[in-house]
């Protein structure tokens, strides 16, 4: 059995499940009739507590036989075998409905949060990607700035010769009135 916590909780399911009297309907129907019950998965999933499946039978009737066909943390598909129950129908009955809220529930939590590290590995995934645009980006404004700064350049250059021409036209009238005074 596990630990002192899982007794307590599992004592509070069964009480809850079965009261005083057990299963009603399972003890007036069944006597000491032997049965194999066969419990299969419902849905794609993460299996986690298997072994406090197999606790709850054993707390209910030591003789059944629980055969563990999967193990924690195993992907399931729908109508995967899990385990085998052997034994008096009466306590397989008694046990299943708690044994399998157990499972269900641990399995639902296994299974979101293999979804959330999924998703959380795609979004790392996205990150990376988005990064590298960014730098692509910046590589490109980086090259754009650069090849302004060149033009920038040749237009001050240019501008410089043009200002140079405009004041050697301007001297052009002061030279050809010398020229005529001479």
């Amino acid at each position: 059995m596990r630990d002192e916590y899982f007794n307590k909780l599992l004592m509070i399911a069964l009480e809850e499940d079965l009261k005083e009297v057990g299963d009603v309907t399972s003890r007036a129907i069944f006597e000491k009739e032997v049965t194999t019950a066969v419990l299969y998965s419902k849905d794609n999933g993460i299996l986690a507590g298997i072994e406090f499946f197999k606790d709850v039978f054993e707390k209910i009737d030591k003789s059944l036989t629980v055969t563990l066909l999967k193990h924690d943390g195993q992907t399931l598909s729908p109508k995967e075998k899990i385990a085998e129950i052997t034994g008096t129908t009466r306590s397989i009955l008694e046990a299943e409905r708690t044994a399998i809220n157990f499972l269900s529930f641990l399995s639902g939590i296994a299974t979101e949060t293999d979804k959330s590290v999924i998703a959380a590995e795609e979004s790392g995934k996205a990150t990376g990607i988005i990064s590298e645009l960014i730098g692509g980006i910046q590589t490109e404004i980086n090259s754009s700035v650069e090849m302004m700064d060149k033009n920038n350049q040749q237009v001050e250059d240019g501008m410089a010769s043009v200002n140079g021409a405009v004041v050697a036209f301007e001297e052009i009238p002061v030279l050809v009135e010398e020229v005529n005074k001479a």
